[in-house]
């Protein structure tokens, strides 16, 4: 068995614990598990039931991805692939709803990171380190 890079990792861990991290605080905040400020229990409230299943979502598909990435599987890359393009339509699902770009730089390294895992997962394909 050959020994996993440091950067599969890096990225599994990540994902992981990030994506765990998002899946119970929005959880927790929408069924007012967490007590909030009024001014931000009004705000949870009127997020559409869409954008909070494209949160969750995202979430478990990185997971399912990060586990992949950790058995060394090629599937890694369809899951991070399909991750992304769910944070894609997230943000173009606020910027829609919001009818502006409010989300700045916080959305730039949202897709950043998941675009720059998933050609380093294809590199690790080309280069057959996944199977």
């Amino acid at each position: 068995m050959t020994k996993k890079p440091v950067l599969i990792w890096v990225i599994s861990i990540f994902f992981l614990i990030t994506a765990l991290f998002s899946i119970v605080a929005t959880t927790c905040i929408y069924f007012d598990v967490i007590p909030i400020v009024p001014q931000s229990q009004d705000k949870v409230k009127q997020i559409p039931l869409i954008a909070l299943v494209l949160s969750i979502a995202v979430s478990f598909v990185e997971i399912i991805g990060s586990i992949s990435l950790l058995h060394l599987r090629k599937s890694a890359f369809s899951y991070f692939v399909a991750g992304l393009i769910l944070c894609i339509a997230d943000a173009l699902f606020a910027f829609l709803v919001d009818g502006e770009w409010k989300h700045g730089i916080g959305i730039f390294a949202r897709l950043l990171i998941p675009a720059s895992v998933c050609i380093y997962i294809r590199v690790l394909i080309l280069r057959g380190l996944l199977i």
